[in-house]
């Protein structure tokens, strides 16, 4: 899936408000009454810059996730704050253990 051209097709097929909106209320939303026109709106003006959309789609299905955020993370330093907020309901990525905790510092 390294091939641009076909990539770039794909997105003309499939960046439609009527997909996007599907994706949203069927894989990211659990409450689907919160996919309104305006969101399904921001998330295909990502796909306006066609370069940059084909660019992602390529990462993503060739499992190559660019460069990694390890140099912009220290340079944080470990006393700034993090906040992670996963749901009970998660359907991209759904705790197995809900009982589990996670805290901590990094390094």
């Amino acid at each position: 899936f390294n091939q641009r051209w076909l990539l770039a097709a794909i997105l003309d097929r499939f960046a439609t408000a009527e997909t996007v909106r599907g994706a949203l209320e069927g894989s990211v939303y659990v409450n689907s009454e919160r996919v309104d026109d305006e969101l399904v709106q921001d998330y295909l003006s990502l796909a306006r810059d066609k370069a940059a959309a084909v660019e992602v789609l390529r990462q993503i299905y060739t499992n190559d996730g660019g460069p990694l955020p390890f140099p912009a993370a220290d340079a944080l330093g470990d006393d700034f704050p993090i906040l992670a907020v996963w749901g009970d309901q998660d359907k991209l990525a759904p705790m197995t253990d809900q009982s589990t905790s996670v805290s901590g510092r990094r390094g």
